[in-house]
């Protein structure tokens, strides 16, 4: 379960290439979602949005793996569904206020490019 999250492999081959450690994937994800948090576009901060809930599925379905098919408990693992978590409420909250502001600029007749 360590490479591919125990997905890849049987559907792909052992062999391929995308068939590598969860660690590289976790490093291009937070790479990613850092990347985008920089920016105050709706569009790119709900693309951010569906990375991280889709971050927090693929965390449901590790720690079902942990818990319940390798019966073990991972304080490092829990850390990062916590993380996970986090960045989800957070990524929502920015999107709310990003609306807010859109609609209070609508209001007021506000030019972005002021």
């Amino acid at each position: 379960y360590g490479r591919g999250f125990g997905i890849v492999g049987p559907l792909l081959g052992d062999d391929s290439i995308l068939n590598v450690p969860n660690g590289f994937y976790g490093i291009f994800y937070y790479f990613l979602v850092a990347a985008f948090s920089f920016s105050n576009h709706i569009v790119i901060s709900r693309l951010n949005s569906y990375l991280i809930l889709l971050s927090n599925c693929l965390s449901l379905y590790l720690a079902y793996l942990l818990y319940f098919v390798l019966e073990d408990m991972c304080i490092v693992c829990v850390t990062t569904y916590a993380v996970n978590l986090i960045s989800l409420i957070l990524a929502l909250q920015k999107i709310q206020v990003l609306i807010r502001d859109e609609q209070v600029m609508r209001a007021f007749k506000i030019d972005k490019a002021k």
